[in-house]
Parts: structure tokens; C-alpha cells; sequence
């Protein structure tokens, strides 16, 4: 039961991943034309950081509700979603944004994202 590192590379096509009870300490993920849909369970909420890169692709990221989160995200053109709300359509420095229950939840993490014209999202599992 040691925590592991993931570090998933998908250029195109497209992915479903669920993680229920691996024991994660980092996840890194690339996402170049493809689509990569990652729900993270309660149990596997990484202890470490989460990276992501997506090119022109698509990614969702879906988190159970009590688990709070900031987002720091470099963007280009693209599009970054929270539950399907967009938060920035175009930047051209470093933003970070803060879950609305980052600070009364006991389980947190740290998402580090860049999006060049594709889209990324967060959602609710």
C-alpha cells in the first residue's frame, strides 16, 4: 500500500480513468489532441500535487465535493471550466483560483495546470 507516482502521456484519442483506493502521491498527466476523462474517489485524492498539460485536448477532472482544492493555471486560448462554469477563456500570466470550501475542508490539494488551446474542467463526482 505505498503511494505511487502516475504519470499518464496521451497524444490522441481518448481515456476514462477512475482511481477508488490507490494510494497516490503525485499525478502527472499530458494531454496532446486527446481526450482524458480522470475521477479521482475520496480514497485516492493524491497526498502530493496533481500536473496537468493539455495541448488542444480536452481533460475533466472530476473530485469528490469535500475536497478542496487550488488551481494554478497558465492558459492560452483555450478554455478552463469548474462544473461547466468557465473561469478564464484567455490569460496571459500565471492565475490561481480557490475552491469555495478550500478552507473548511480537512482533505486538500494542489492542481498545477497548462492549457494551450484546449480545455480543461473540473467537475464534482
Amino acid at each position: 500500500s505505498l503511494p505511487i507516482n502516475i504519470d499518464i502521456n496521451l497524444g490522441a484519442g481518448s481515456g476514462q480513468m477512475t482511481f477508488n483506493t490507490t494510494p497516490i502521491n503525485n499525478f502527472y498527466s499530458e494531454v496532446g489532441a486527446g481526450k482524458l476523462n480522470v475521477d479521482f474517489n475520496f480514497a485516492s485524492i493524491p497526498a502530493g500535487e496533481i500536473h496537468l498539460f493539455v495541448g488542444a485536448g480536452e481533460m475533466n477532472l472530476n473530485l469528490p465535493a469535500r475536497v478542496g482544492y487550488t488551481l494554478e493555471y497558465d492558459l492560452g486560448i483555450g478554455d478552463i471550466t469548474i462544473d461547466g462554469e468557465s473561469i478564464s477563456k484567455f490569460s496571459s500570466d500565471r492565475k490561481k483560483y480557490t475552491s469555495a470550501n478550500y478552507n473548511e475542508s480537512s482533505t486538500k490539494i494542489n492542481i498545477l495546470v497548462n492549457v494551450g488551446v484546449g480545455s480543461f474542467n473540473i467537475g464534482v463526482l
